[in-house]
């Protein structure tokens, strides 16, 4: 009885250890170790510059909300509101959001032309097209940064409200850009390593 039981129980088992055996290890692709860690401290910084990118965002959205509900309800519109959201809110979140729309792969691109080239084409097009764009944010941060030093040395407020002052969001100008720079560099090592997000955000 015993042996009657075990027999169907061994050969199970058998079965079990065979299909295993059969079943091909998945293929890990060496060549795709770790990122190096000056490009996580990259994708940090992109990320902590978000944050405060889409605070102002919301902000912005609050602000317009009062101040068309005070408009029509109250005929008592928010004061600042126009030079705040053209010269805060606004500046906030274009400039401190460049970075990490380079680190997620979402700026808009025109690729009708590189489609059609090889795929060994197609990465020095991505490379070169994303240093030119690294270039430009460092001379946008140069330039950004002496505005807003000048703008810090008078003071600078709005023509509208004097009390508002704008010369503390002339520095996210820069800011912003070498975000975007130090990105950009980020990308480049990645297609030059054979991987680089898609649209989704994803590694690939």
């Amino acid at each position: 009885m015993i042996a009657a039981v075990g027999e169907p129980l061994r050969w199970r088992a058998e079965n079990v250890a065979t299909s295993h055996a059969d079943t091909p290890a998945p293929v890990v692709d060496a060549s795709r170790g770790p990122r190096p860690r000056w490009v996580r401290a990259f994708e940090a910084l992109a990320l902590a510059l978000m944050i405060p990118s889409a605070l102002a965002c919301v902000l912005m959205v609050l602000q317009i909300i009062v101040d068309v509900a005070g408009r029509t309800f109250f005929h008592r519109p928010l004061r600042g509101t126009l030079d705040m959201t053209s010269d805060w809110w606004m500046v906030a979140m274009v400039f401190l959001a460049l970075g990490y729309a380079q680190m997620r792969n979402e700026h808009i691109r025109a690729t009708v032309v590189t489609e059609l080239m090889p795929e060994a084409w197609q990465r020095w097009a991505e490379m070169a097209t994303v240093a030119l764009v690294a270039l430009l944010a460092i001379a946008m941060a140069y330039y950004g940064w002496s505005a807003a030093v000048d703008s810090y040395a008078i003071r600078e407020s709005s023509d509208n409200v004097r009390t508002l002052p704008l010369w503390p969001f002339r520095f996210l100008v820069p800011l912003g850009c070498l975000g975007l720079a130090v990105q950009c560099v980020a990308t480049i090592h990645a297609a030059a390593a054979g991987s680089q997000r898609d649209h989704e955000g994803t590694l690939i």
